[in-house]
């Protein structure tokens, strides 16, 4: 099957507002947050957090480099669909490799980051239901994540993809924003909690 096969399926070809303008507008989106995580990381660094356990320093260097990795394959993506294939809309059709493991690597960073703020949530509340729940649902959609990107590296298109895969990429993004929904409820309303032990 040929890019041209598929988009004869179509009506017509995707515009490029919907397709290169929505990736564009994407990166650079992203390209901003990476500035903020970068000032963060440096700011955690030069205030030099002795106290702090050997697995939080580690995690923000992970995130850091993963995170970095991420935005580089997002650049190689963006490079190859504006540049190297420059007026080729069959292009447009194709995932490219950067796309597909993007993916991967924000599961790698997203997944840690959840777990610990649901220990977060154990530690200062001594819960054990919900931050067992969310913590098995991170990596619940680790798992998915992972499945998702192989299935994903071998096949061409992404249209074709997103025709066999729909259902489970809806579930995994249901799951982390469940995830982080819970982790903020429940940090939130510890917090409360805390601050009004205080005012008595």
């Amino acid at each position: 099957m040929t890019a041209t096969n598929i988009f004869a399926q179509v009506a017509k070809p995707p515009g490029l507002d919907a397709s290169l303008g929505a990736l564009l507008i994407g990166i650079i989106l992203g390209q901003c947050l990476y500035g903020a995580l970068c000032v963060q990381v440096f700011c955690y660094y030069q205030h030099n957090f002795k106290n702090d356990p050997l697995y939080i320093k580690f995690m923000v260097v992970w995130c850091w480099l993963l995170e970095t990795v991420h935005t580089v394959f997002l650049c190689v993506t963006l490079y190859q669909t504006a540049v190297t294939h420059y007026g080729e809309v069959d292009y447009l059709a194709i995932a490219p490799w950067p796309m597909i493991y993007s993916v991967l690597v924000t599961g790698l960073v997203e997944t840690p980051v959840q777990i610990f703020f649901a220990y977060r949530v154990y530690t200062l509340s001594k819960w054990r239901i919900i931050p067992s729940i969310t913590m098995i649902t991170a990596v619940a959609c680790l798992g998915i994540t992972i499945v998702d990107s192989i299935r994903a590296s071998n096949m061409k298109f992404i249209i074709e993809f997103q025709d066999s895969s729909l259902a489970l990429i809806a579930t995994a993004l249901a799951m982390r924003v469940a995830v982080d929904v819970s982790n903020t409820v429940c940090l939130v309303w510890i917090l409360v909690q805390s601050k009004g032990a205080v005012s008595r």
